[in-house]
């Protein structure tokens, strides 16, 4: 429980929110269903193929990324960046981990909703 907590979270939330470890336990006891999980494990094994379809995306993209990721490094958000050129916007949320979105919620939910508010889509 405490490596997966140390690959995934920032210490300074793990310290903050003991809860998390209770919470890590039940969700384990609910594993997601095989196929779910072997798609996740083939993308990450090597994501390369999907960077070639990534300049065809036509629509505004918002990344984001927890700075201290330990899982993913920051330069595969950069890499996604790259492949998706201009329509991309990258968010890096610092002191963070691989799921920002449970460490810092308030401010993930703004990024979005910013990138919500403030995009437009172009009609072709």
């Amino acid at each position: 429980t405490d490596t997966f907590l140390d690959i995934f979270y920032h210490p300074e939330f793990v310290a903050q929110h003991p809860e998390i470890r209770q919470l890590f336990l039940t969700r384990k006891s609910e594993p997601q269903p095989p196929h779910a999980y072997f798609a996740q494990l083939m993308a990450c094994a090597d994501p390369r193929p999907y960077y070639d379809w990534l300049a065809e995306i036509s629509v505004p993209v918002l990344v984001t990324h927890g700075r201290d990721d330990k899982v993913w490094p920051l330069q595969n958000a950069e890499t996604l960046m790259a492949g998706l050129g201009a329509n991309a916007r990258l968010s890096v949320i610092d002191q963070a981990g691989h799921i920002f979105m449970q460490e810092k919620p308030e401010e993930f939910n703004r990024v979005v909703s910013d990138f919500l508010q403030n995009t437009r889509v172009r009609e072709k």
